[in-house]
């Protein structure tokens, strides 16, 4: 990971904040890493790639 942003913000009611990954490869590890701990918990965040090499997650409850 290129810059590890934990600033997160409050957008629309959602948490939300992004990182940058030098490779999609290095992004979609992370993901899977992300993707086991929510199943684990039960709780999904959305997460968007944009950019080719951005990952962006939001989390809000319903």
């Amino acid at each position: 990971m290129e810059n590890i942003n934990l600033n997160w913000e409050l957008i629309d009611g959602k948490l939300v904040t992004n990182f940058k990954f030098s490779s999609q490869t290095e992004l979609v590890k992370f993901l899977e890493k992300i993707a086991c701990f929510a199943d684990e918990m039960n709780h999904h965040p959305d997460c968007k790639i944009h950019k080719a090499f951005q990952l962006e997650i939001s989390l809000f409850t319903h």
